[in-house]
């Protein structure tokens, strides 16, 4: 995804992401996946490789991209990034506590690019 905003790239990973995981489908296995994933080495393997990674592969191409743009700090750790996009997610999904929409995830894209970006109030010109 390269929209030419680091914003708008990651808030449409983040929302695929959560339009992913909020299906009904892989909702109601997350717990039961969560635990299975965590004792059988094979299975965690084949998860991270065929579901985690591509996903992970396309977000650090629009984190380079926007530290190459000057929207993200150099030399920051690009898998720790990942993660604080991420988790939020994975958290709500996974424990069901609070709302999990389109508004959550510009929340969470906007929070974590104020602690990393170069963006003071972690926005781009796109949201007004």
């Amino acid at each position: 995804m390269d929209t030419g905003c680091t914003y708008c790239d990651l808030v449409g990973h983040l929302e695929a992401l959560r339009i992913g995981m909020a299906d009904p489908a892989f909702r109601n296995v997350l717990p039961a996946l969560t635990a299975d994933l965590a004792d059988d080495e094979e299975l965690r393997k084949n998860f991270l490789t065929v579901v985690w990674e591509p996903r992970r592969e396309a977000c650090v191409g629009s984190l380079r991209k926007g530290e190459a743009r000057g929207d993200i700090r150099p030399g920051l750790d690009i898998d720790l990034l990942i993660d604080l996009f991420a988790a939020p997610v994975v958290f709500r999904v996974l424990f069901g506590h609070r709302e999990l929409d389109q508004k959550f995830v510009r929340e969470v894209v906007s929070a974590a690019l104020s602690g990393v970006g170069m963006a003071e109030d972690g926005f781009c010109a796109h949201t007004g």
